[in-house]
């Protein structure tokens, strides 16, 4: 599925949107994942005693959830080969976040495309990223 056409028909669209929504669940099921025992993921008290409004979500976690959005652009036809992301503002418990992905062609010989993502509450950027995928 390299080929110029075939590249087309695998890329639909070249922004995608969509919301959800930060649940103590997915909080505390990430933090088992990954092994993370940071209080701030997990105690409310600890996180106001730091400064912060609520359970702050993980940043690698929210980096994650847009990993989805290679499949929603390239579905099984791609590999993620790097990302980066920087986290603004932080994103607590309950928030429904806004993710917006851009994607754009930065290789067209060796199929190499970008993603330019933002992560958004209530329209505040609390989060930016970029994924660089690979056609497989």
């Amino acid at each position: 599925m390299r080929s110029g056409k075939n590249t087309i028909k695998i890329l639909k669209k070249k922004k995608i949107k969509f919301k959800k929504k930060i649940t103590f669940k997915n909080i505390v099921f990430f933090s088992k994942l990954v092994n993370d025992k940071h209080k701030l993921h997990k105690d409310k008290k600890f996180s106001k005693k730091k400064n912060f409004k609520n359970i702050v979500c993980q940043g690698l976690f929210l980096s994650s959830i847009c990993s989805s959005l290679v499949f929603k652009f390239f579905g099984n036809n791609s590999i993620i080969v790097k990302q980066k992301f920087v986290y603004h503002k932080p994103t607590y418990l309950d928030e429904t976040i806004e993710i917006f992905g851009n994607v754009h062609l930065l290789d067209k010989r060796f199929h190499i495309y970008e993603i330019k993502i933002i992560i958004k509450v209530n329209k505040i950027v609390k989060s930016e990223g970029v994924i660089t995928i690979k056609l497989i």
